[in-house]
């Protein structure tokens, strides 16, 4: 998840405009600097008990493909921001 964010948005590590801790839950949280507006979001069971079912059946790259041709809706849920 990290990777793709950084990809999407920009922000990396190195720049030290986004933050990582280590979870057992998949989650994301965003905030817009300029409206302080914020939004959380979180890896749904489902997509990835699915996709690990996949990985351990087949392979990892089935896996991913899973996870690739899952909707934002089947892959994400909003969840309260902290």
């Amino acid at each position: 998840m990290l990777d793709g964010i950084q990809f999407s948005t920009g922000c990396t590590l190195g720049k030290q405009n986004i933050i990582h801790h280590v979870s057992e839950e998949v989650r994301a949280r965003f905030r817009n600097r300029d409206t302080g507006e914020v939004i959380a979001l979180r890896l749904r069971d489902e997509a990835m008990d699915r996709a690990i079912k996949e990985m351990d059946e087949r392979d990892d790259e089935a896996g991913a493909a899973i996870i690739e041709a899952m909707s934002d809706e089947e892959l994400l849920e909003e969840i309260a921001a902290e």
